[in-house]
């Protein structure tokens, strides 16, 4: 693989990044201005702005082919929120038979536009200051994700040479580095709020919180609660710690709509991508599972998160793994997306379930499952101007039931029926089993986490819920995944060409074949559910 900082790199702008409305693939292309200054000539502050925004510009990316390749072809599908509406492809992830290339696209993406940045806040601060501790934030924030999509990365060796061809460390190793960090970033960053409370001079840089330090320190500690959460089965120990330092940290977690963590990339040339995964690219309809969990719950959300079909009939998704057509694209709903829309990273309604099992575990959590489990769903439902009235109507039913899903079209083919009785009710039932319970958690979560494909994609994987349907047209090698789901995504071939040693070696790491079906190292929850 190329050395990573070149003559090249070091003169990208951010305005290259998020303005350019060209597909990705022509990305080096516009690294070459001339009349851009010297690093040395830029301002302190606004190279660091620079470098800052342009980092948090790939958390959800922020650039639409990307975030098409990092986030709605692979998470946005094993997450169940979206199905593919592209009429001409039959090799995806969602038949678990993608092309070499579409491998290559989110490893490297992330590492490449994480790490360009992120060597010149390190450069200019020596690895020091609030810069560097806000830059760590959103290093990690990114680097979590990409680990739980394919396991092992080299994390902990980065930033000791000027390349990507370094050492992978365990998923173990990555998440207890990962820890480490965002402590000390952490510690970092309430000194500077605590110390410069109405400090805003970053403002123009930060297109999240606005400049408001106090904020990042809210939302590295909302980030180290879900990275707690997600260890909690292989290592309770752990995850129990730095569950409660988060929770009980001077600046806590989100607790409030506020606090939400969301990109505003309006000034930008993609703006909001998603909008144009399913308005201009034509390639994102509403997954069977989300709409048919939603309507058979009868939740308002729903006409927030999805329009109803062209044809006029009532929301529908569709199977994913689904060979589309495209006189199909007028009986399915597709996302009530704007471009101007904000788009989530991390909400206060996560925090709230991620509490919830806290409480379920025994732990800590400040309130009961019950009582975070209800805040949850409350917040999620004020987060997309609904009322608090609403969310009580919704969370004390305890009728409703998921039902069986019957395609828009009457495709027989792509209906779905459980093959068990499914009878999880809305309404928290103190006497019920902690399954039961974790299952009405997780499954009120996912809802909640919409339009987070890969973040729903790894809480499913981890704790099984909640129950989704079978995998459609599974042209997979692997035998099983089609009712199962995929574990991770595989390393791309220019690993395995480029850096072939320590791809060799990331193998021994992750313990497995590089395959869809081999499990990460937190993944080892024995009593899943099977359909």
């Amino acid at each position: 693989m190329r050395k990573f900082i070149n003559n090249i790199i070091t003169k990208v702008l951010f305005v290259v990044i998020l303005t350019t409305s060209a597909c990705t693939s022509n990305f080096m292309d516009h690294n070459s201005l001339p009349d851009q200054p010297e690093p040395s000539q830029i301002p302190d502050r606004v190279a660091y702005g620079m470098s800052l925004k342009n980092l948090q510009s790939v958390i959800i990316h922020g650039v639409k082919n990307r975030y098409q390749r990092t986030e709605n072809l692979l998470g946005g599908v094993y997450g169940r929120y979206f199905a593919h509406s592209s009429a001409s492809w039959t090799e995806t992830y969602a038949n678990f038979n993608a092309p070499a290339g579409w491998y290559n696209n989110p490893f490297n993406f992330i590492m490449t536009d994480v790490y360009t940045e992120w060597f010149k806040v390190q450069s200019k601060s020596g690895g020091e200051g609030v810069n560097y501790a806000w830059a760590q934030v959103l290093r990690i924030a990114a680097m979590h994700r990409l680990t739980d999509i394919v396991g092992p990365i080299p994390y902990s060796q980065m930033g000791k040479s000027q390349e990507l061809t370094t050492a992978y460390d365990s998923q173990q190793d990555v998440y207890m580095n990962m820890f480490a960090d965002l402590d000390v970033a952490i510690k970092e960053l309430t000194a500077y709020a605590t110390l410069s409370p109405e400090d805003r001079s970053y403002a123009p840089y930060d297109l999240v919180y606005q400049g408001d330090i106090s904020k990042w320190v809210k939302f590295a500690n909302s980030l180290k609660l879900r990275m707690a959460m997600r260890i909690s089965y292989v290592d309770p120990t752990n995850a129990e710690k730095f569950a409660t330092e988060a929770i009980t940290h001077a600046f806590g977690v989100m607790t409030s709509v506020d606090d939400t963590a969301e990109i505003d990339y309006s000034g930008t040339g993609d703006m909001n991508t998603l909008w144009w995964m399913a308005y201009s690219y034509n390639e994102a309809v509403g997954a069977a599972d989300i709409i048919t969990y939603m309507k058979s719950y009868g939740d308002p959300r729903l006409e927030v998160y999805f329009n109803k079909p062209a044809s006029g009939e009532d929301y529908a998704g569709l199977r994913v793994g689904a060979y589309f057509k495209e006189a199909w694209r007028s009986s399915y709903s597709l996302p009530a997306v704007k471009q101007t829309d904000k788009m989530m990273w991390l909400s206060a309604a996560e925090v709230a379930f991620l509490r919830a099992e806290m409480a379920l575990k025994g732990w800590a959590a400040g309130g009961t499952a019950q009582q975070f489990y209800e805040q949850g769903i409350t917040l999620s439902f004020l987060q997309n101007k609904l009322s608090e009235a609403q969310a009580a109507t919704y969370y004390k039913n305890s009728t409703l039931v998921p039902a069986a899903h019957t395609d828009a079209r009457k495709d027989a083919s792509l209906n779905y029926s459980p093959p068990t009785p499914y009878n999880l009710t809305l309404a928290w039932k103190e006497s019920a089993g902690i399954e039961e319970k974790l299952e009405k958690i997780i499954t009120q979560k996912w809802i909640a986490l919409y339009p987070l494909g890969t973040e729903a994609w790894c809480e499913q994987r981890r704790t099984g819920y909640p129950r989704f349907y079978s995998f459609v047209n599974y042209k997979g090698s692997e035998s099983g995944l089609e009712t199962i789901g995929a574990s991770r995504t595989l390393y791309p071939a220019t690993e395995k060409d480029g850096n072939a040693e320590n791809y060799q070696k990331a193998l021994q790491l992750l313990g497995g074949g590089d395959l869809y079906g081999t499990k990460l190292w937190w993944d080892v929850k024995t009593n899943k559910p099977t359909w």
